[in-house]
């Protein structure tokens, strides 16, 4: 029983401490990117950040296919040899080269699509972002199978600072949309480069067909996968820069970026760490059930009272920090945060189905979440980009029962327990909105003053209501604070590879 006991402590040790440092360290990025964000809108207009939206398509298609897959495919191998990440590295750099030219060869087109010329210069300068993604596919998942996840938390944290104060000095020379192009290659070159160096491997010259075609039996649901992502992720982005403008875009572009882009960036990481610790422990059903149930609670915990705290707040938010002229993206943001809550935990779901080497289902979800999505947007998009926003709720909230049922069925997980955390956690967060729409604060304060005070009384509230009035994730918070010092105390082998 002690054994056990140890085993159980280890697992949630691994995960806390892992997801501690990845989610804390992005925390820290977008802290950082939001300081960088602010400083940008005052600086750009909303027509700069909606063109590159539009230039970035190419490389979020890049992004999403994850070089085929081959990354996770080495994550989730009990055992790699040197010849196998070779032909990974190898495969990985051609995939980055192709793509890149290709992005080269179609940026006029894309620009002639949009009707924006700049569009096809931009297209060419962020092809970089992708080669360099591609690039370091097997440096990160060699960081990921050691479970070495400090190295990638300051990576991201160092990308992000690095990349924004690019963008900031070129702004303030005059260089408009490129200036977040160039923030974006600088990025994604400082990421490389500290993964290169974390990660203490170094490629050969091998390479070797066998080993590629188990890598891609792995990778090619998830490959099929990654491309309905981006479609579902991006076709709204494609039809407001296509019918409705690169402004009304920009506005869209930025709310998206200030809601929901951070919250994915914080479950991300956690789906991140729970792939490569249940990737280890993919037939003991109990302990992956345990490590899921945990990693939903916590995120829940952790993400939806911001989602609450921004939705209410965004009217004084968006003019103290962006300017006045930034004040349309403020209905777009609120609807924006119903997605971010139905989001926030598909990365989990989604990596208990990878580590239990099913691909196949993971990309049987995403065709019919983009068809969804296809036909909600193209329904929304004649009442602008609120009813874009809109239709994204709505295909969220359909969605997410649907995986969770799905992952229920593969990893044999009792719905009792994870019923009532969605519940309740629903409830809860249903009435922290409207205790903290009800509360008026003061009037007599100036309008900075009490923008403010606003800002800050109703973070604290959110949080506060809604721990109190969801046990179960305040619970699943608890135990994962407890682990992640006794992890720390023990030293858990979170650096340890396998």
């Amino acid at each position: 029983m002690s054994d056990r006991r140890d085993e159980r402590t280890s697992l949630l040790g691994a995960t806390s401490v892992g997801t501690a440092w990845m989610v804390g360290s992005q925390v820290a990025r977008q802290l950082v990117h939001l300081v960088f964000r602010v400083v940008l809108a005052r600086i750009l207009a909303p027509e700069d950040f909606g063109l590159l939206a539009m230039a970035m398509l190419p490389v979020s298609l890049t992004l999403a296919l994850g070089a085929l897959g081959i990354g996770s495919a080495l994550v989730q191998r009990n055992r790699v040899s040197q010849s196998c990440l070779n032909t990974a590295f190898w495969t990985s750099v051609a995939i980055g080269l192709v793509f890149g030219g290709l992005f080269w060869v179609a940026a006029p087109l894309l620009a002639a699509f949009f009707g924006e010329e700049s569009v096809g210069g931009l297209v060419r300068l962020m092809a970089l972002v992708a080669l360099f993604d591609c690039v370091g596919t097997v440096f990160v998942a060699r960081l990921q199978r050691d479970l070495t996840f400090r190295a990638l938390g300051v990576a991201a944290v160092l990308a992000v600072g690095g990349g924004g104060l690019a963008a900031v000095a070129a702004a303030r020379a005059g260089g408009g949309a490129q200036a977040l192009a160039l923030g974006a290659v600088v990025a994604a070159a400082i990421s490389l480069a500290v993964a290169v160096f974390a990660s203490g491997w170094r490629p050969g010259l091998g390479w070797s067909k066998a080993e590629l075609l188990e890598l891609w039996d792995f990778g090619k649901f998830l490959t099929g996968a990654g491309f309905l992502r981006f479609v579902t992720s991006n076709i709204d982005s494609i039809l407001i820069g296509k019918f409705v403008g690169s402004a009304p875009l920009g506005l869209y572009s930025l709310s998206y970026q200030a809601v929901v882009l951070p919250l994915q960036y914080v479950s991300r990481p956690a789906g991140r760490v729970l792939f490569s610790v249940m990737s280890t422990i993919s037939e003991q059903r109990r302990r992956l059930q345990e490590g899921y149930l945990r990693s939903v609670g916590v995120l829940i915990a952790f993400i939806w009272p911001g989602i609450a705290w921004v939705a209410v707040a965004a009217p004084a938010i968006v003019p103290l920090l962006l300017g006045e002229q930034w004040r349309g993206a403020v209905p777009v943001l609120q609807v924006l945060c119903g997605v971010a809550l139905f989001q926030s935990t598909l990365h989990v779901g989604g990596s208990v189905l990878l580590a239990m080497g099913r691909s196949d289902r993971l990309f049987r979800l995403q065709i019919g979440r983009a068809a969804l999505t296809v036909v909600a947007v193209a329904a929304g998009l004649p009442w602008g980009v609120l009813g874009v926003a809109a239709s994204l709720v709505a295909t969220s909230a359909l969605y997410l029962p649907v995986q969770i049922e799905t992952v229920v069925r593969t990893a044999a997980i009792s719905r009792g327990p994870l019923t009532r955390l969605y519940l309740g956690a629903l409830l809860a967060i249903a009435l922290t909105g409207a205790l903290l729409a009800a509360v008026r604060w003061p009037a007599t304060l100036d309008p900075t003053h009490a923008a403010a005070l606003q800002i800050a009384g109703s973070f604290l509230m959110s949080y506060g209501l809604f721990l109190t009035l969801c046990p179960p994730a305040r619970r699943s918070l608890a135990r994962a604070l407890r682990a992640l010092r006794a992890g720390e105390r023990s030293h858990d082998p979170v650096g340890a590879g396998r």
